[in-house]
């Protein structure tokens, strides 16, 4: 799953983003996802911007 993170934009086309930590995302999903492993990205955009994304890799149990 990807997701911005907690440091991402508070908007995206105009419109309010959700923003996650690893915790905050996971329990969106309830205890039948076990997380594995996280990963924070910084992408710049084509206008220079930065924007961090969080990914999380989880496994159904």
């Amino acid at each position: 799953m990807a997701t911005f993170g907690t440091e991402g934009p508070k908007q995206c086309s105009g419109l309010e983003v959700m923003r996650y930590d690893s915790h905050s995302l996971h329990h969106e999903f309830g205890t039948t996802l076990r997380l594995l492993d996280i990963l924070t990205v910084n992408h710049q955009t084509p206008s220079g911007l930065n924007q961090q994304f969080l990914y999380c890799y989880c496994r159904v149990e």
